[in-house]
């Protein structure tokens, strides 16, 4: 739990915030929500006004706007719920919210009154929404919200006057004051300023803020712009001294003081930890803490709501984190492009820095340098331009990215000696201009047009033997493509003892799928050559590769399927299309925007450390007292490959269907830790859903793109909590879903 709340993440941009209050003592509250106070179990002391009331299980206490309050548990074992109401949506629909008094007191009446059990109905029936979380929550949640309004309204409103008997005039007086300081906070407000405004003395205003909120002026005002300034932090790139300074601070001393006495971290480290690359973002989706899910369960049970079963238990797995099993291994990151001319499109580079900065991928892979206009050739003087390629290796160099260089042969083209000779003048030319040490780091694969094997392994001899005499320091490596019959060792034994560096292996999807098993032999089978493996796969295009469901495949494909080999990413869709989605294999689409299978390999970047269990749908890891437990629910998709897109619409509730259930126990040392879990779906860091929201158009407004800009990134959540010897992480993943959870002892 953190300090003050344990929210269920935040439920989006509903108008309401259910909350488990885990503080032992909230000091004076005064906010503008309207309240309710659902006691689950223990009891709970609240301070109202000038009278203490003591609340027991099942107890109910309404706060209205600006009604202060304090709140403290009265034993161990209380937990209390709260909702809270944001009023300004809901005067939308009844205009006199903001001007009535709401009278809700479940225990000053003995016994079971009706009206407070159908209240009590009314919110596990929300409850129960929350905890089913299906794709309709959003929707299902707001309705039930006005149903809750209309019965507040209808039974529960009060004599206004009666209310006013404690709260007096200062009520109102601290309202106003409230309101002033919520729209000048960023300018400087004095004791003395706002005196004045209430034509009373600076000594008795000091003492209406002591006796009413139980802090002063001062550390009042102070924490209001200390909490606003925490959206500027999270959510913009401003400098530490516009975020002070624009929150009404004096100076950045002031604020970074503050900002250390509250949060034990000056703001600069507190940006650094939540780190930037996360986009860090408030979850639509809704997950009741693991601590509270049978209380609350049990709550809107006895109140005659079912609940969906519990899925199935899949996986249990109980983590000894003494005993690692092994190092995971970090995979080469290989991002790919096919047309060497989009390299030189200026779109094209913003889009590849915008995600270099983000991941930093090893490698960029690419053919067709020696394509027409990429260089230019005077037979006359024998001399070669390579200007074009020059332009585009600069741009690389620029953006620490290694060329990884596809050299493919054909003879429709070249004799093997002219293609020998550009071979050689192309290399030099790289030595020359970016410098042996440069070069060594690159990566050279010879490619053929003829994918015979004996024409293939003449062709690669021959220029092995050729570039080996003047380069033999350089990175070299060939691409062979399995016969249908998978004869690779008669192909594989030409190439020992070659003084090559690695090999790629390119096959089709299908023939992939149909023999995964002899595909990892295969590789297996190179790496003891003492050789690396690449693996390329030719996909298909179609509608899944633009979902989160390929997020799943695309994990388990790396983790499990291919070992210790690193596969190529391609990088962006076709930039000549002027289709937003049609199914492509990009991991942005053509105008930049990030597709589920960007997130799931930006967490597979995140992965490092040593292995404590390993398995189908989950990979847990420690990096000293870091830990990291990825959680993906895979499953073959074989009669969806070639849906379109109509068809995808209809079956896509099918496939999310697909669930599995995954408990996962470590035995943690006691104390504090912070969790910080990143989750992918279909309704989180899924663009594709979010555009099929808006009607599939391709012709997007400005706000449809900055919609699109939002939902384009997954959910994060940050949340702190004590252990006591072992902790259970409890998930339901739909085969749309991944989750990344990392856990620091703090």
């Amino acid at each position: 739990m953190n300090d003050n709340h344990d929210f269920f993440n935040n439920q989006g941009h509903l108008p309401f915030t259910f909350t488990i209050l885990t503080q032992k003592k909230h000091p004076m509250l005064w906010h503008k929500e309207i309240e309710i106070i659902l006691v689950l179990s223990g009891k709970l002391n609240v301070d109202l006004g000038h009278k203490t009331y003591t609340l027991e299980k099942k107890d109910l206490l309404l706060l209205n706007t600006n009604e202060g309050h304090s709140l403290t548990h009265a034993c161990d074992n209380t937990v209390v719920l709260s909702l809270k109401i944001n009023p300004t949506f809901y005067k939308n629909y009844y205009s006199k919210l903001l001007d009535i008094s709401l009278d809700c007191k479940s225990f000053l009446f003995n016994g079971e009154n009706s009206k407070y059990e159908q209240l009590r109905h009314l919110l596990a029936k929300m409850m129960s929404i929350f905890y089913d979380n299906d794709e309709y929550a959003h929707i299902h949640l707001l309705k039930e919200s006005l149903y809750l309004l209309e019965y507040l309204l209808s039974n529960f409103k009060g004599d206004k006057e009666t209310i006013r008997s404690y709260e007096k005039y200062s009520h109102e007086r601290l309202r106003r004051i409230m309101n002033f300081i919520e729209y000048n906070y960023t300018q400087k407000i004095t004791l003395s300023d706002l005196a004045q405004m209430e034509f009373i003395s600076v000594h008795y205003l000091s003492k209406l803020f002591k006796k009413n909120l139980s802090i002063g002026f001062h550390e009042y005002l102070s924490q209001f712009r200390l909490n606003k300034s925490m959206k500027d932090l999270l959510y913009t790139n401003k400098n530490i001294i516009d975020v002070a300074l624009d929150n009404g601070f004096p100076n950045v001393k002031s604020y970074t003081k503050l900002f250390k006495e509250k949060h034990t971290m000056t703001p600069d480290e507190f940006r650094k930890n939540i780190n930037s690359k996360d986009s860090y973002v408030y979850s639509d989706s809704f997950n009741i803490p693991d601590d509270y899910k049978e209380i609350i369960k049990s709550f809107i049970t006895k109140q005659g709501i079912s609940l969906k079963e519990d899925p199935k238990l899949n996986h249990s797995i109980n983590v000894d984190i003494n005993k690692p099993v092994g190092m995971h291994n970090k995979f080469e990151k290989i991002l790919y492009f096919d047309l060497v001319y989009d390299g030189l499109n200026t779109n094209w580079q913003d889009n590849l820095k915008k995600i270099q900065q983000e991941m930093k991928f090893d490698y960029i892979r690419f053919s067709g340098i020696f394509t027409e206009g990429m260089y230019f050739y005077n037979k006359e003087e024998n001399t070669y331009n390579w200007f074009n390629i020059d332009t585009l290796l600069d741009f690389f160099m620029k953006n620490n990215l290694k060329p990884f260089i596809e050299l493919y042969y054909t003879s429709k083209k070249y004799s093997l000696s002219r293609w020998h000779t550009l071979l050689q003048n192309f290399l030099q030319h790289c030595i020359d201009r970016y410098g042996l040490y440069e070069v060594q780091r690159w990566k050279f694969e010879f490619s053929s047009e003829d994918r015979n094997y004996e024409k293939s392994i003449s062709l690669y001899v021959k220029t092995i033997n050729v570039v080996m005499k003047n380069f033999a320091k350089l990175k070299f490596g060939i691409l062979f493509v399995p016969a249908p019959n998978f004869e690779e060792l008669y192909f594989l034994i030409n190439f020992e003892n070659r003084n090559l560096d690695f090999m790629s292996v390119e096959m089709t999807e299908d023939a992939f799928l149909k023999k995964k098993s002899l595909v990892k032999e295969l590789l297996a089978n190179i790496r003891k050559m003492n050789l690396k493996t690449y693996f390329i796969k030719v996909e298909n295009n179609h509608y899944l590769n633009d979902t989160s469901f390929k997020a799943s495949y695309m994990i388990n494909e790396i983790l499990n399927d291919l070992d210790e080999s690193s596969r190529q990413i391609t990088f962006v869709d076709d930039l000549r299309s002027s289709k937003m989605f049609y199914g492509d294999l990009g991991l942005l689409t053509y105008n930049g925007f990030k597709k589920p299978t960007y997130n799931s390999f930006y967490l597979l970047t995140k992965l490092k450390g040593l292995i404590l269990k390993k398995g189908p749908n989950y990979l847990i890891l420690r990096n000293n007292n870091k830990f990291q437990i990825l959680l993906y629910n895979y499953s073959e998709i074989k009669d969806y490959s070639m849906l379109t897109f109509e068809q995808y619409k209809g079956a896509k509730e099918v496939l999310i269907d697909n669930k599995t259930h995954i408990e996962v126990t470590l035995n943690l040392s006691n104390g504090k830790y912070k969790f910080k879990t990143y989750t992918l779906s279909s309704r989180s860091g899924c663009i594709f859903n979010a555009w099929i929201d808006l009607g599939a158009s391709n012709n997007l407004t400005s706000e449809d793109l900055e919609y699109l800009n939002y939902k384009e990134q997954m959910d994060l959540s940050i949340a702190t909590t004590y252990i006591d010897q072992s902790y259970t992480i409890r998930e339901d993943l739909g085969n749309d879903t991944v989750k990344l959870i990392q856990i620091e002892k703090i």
